[in-house]
């Protein structure tokens, strides 16, 4: 099953609807993020995903602008080395980054990934690093894009049927 256009964004679930085997791939730009070396309950990765992203506190218009390796930087001097004179101007956002903006929720789904999201006023950009291979993606969407695909992911999957075993 898969929503969205792999090109731009999209969510595809491998696996057998309402089971606990499968697993998710965030697709940003046509390079796909996601943990496949186990299966997971697909359909738990989404609820998670899917609440996060409703309670989260997105709205960070000064970072909207980084690029993904300036992101990187950031998450990555927030977290080690807060001495970075680039991101000094951003150290009122870093309680928010670590509560809001980086997501480390999915049940697995994301594991040896960084996902982040921020949001100005009318647009939301996504950040997506694969930690094993290097890869990173961003896209810059309308506000509400990405929740809106994980929403309707999740409740394509838990609309779907098992298909009958013969």
């Amino acid at each position: 099953m898969e929503v969205g256009d792999r090109s731009t964004i999209a969510v595809e679930m491998n696996g057998v609807p309402r089971s606990q085997d499968g697993f998710i791939i965030l697709y940003v730009n046509g390079q796909g993020f996601g943990n496949v070396s186990f299966s997971y309950d697909v359909g738990v990765a989404l609820m998670l995903l899917d609440e996060v992203m409703r309670d989260a506190d997105y709205y960070a218009p000064e970072l909207l602008a980084l690029g993904i390796a300036e992101f990187v930087d950031l998450v990555n001097c927030m977290y080690e080395d807060s001495s970075d004179p680039r991101f000094t101007k951003f150290e009122p956002y870093f309680e928010k980054l670590d509560m809001h903006l980086i997501v480390r929720y999915g049940y697995y789904a994301f594991d040896r990934c960084l996902l982040g999201m921020v949001a100005g006023d009318a647009e939301e950009r996504i950040f997506l690093v694969d930690e094993d291979d290097g890869r990173m993606e961003s896209r810059i969407l309308p506000v509400g894009t990405v929740h809106k695909l994980v929403k309707q992911a999740r409740a394509e999957w838990e609309a779907g049927v098992a298909p009958e075993v013969a």
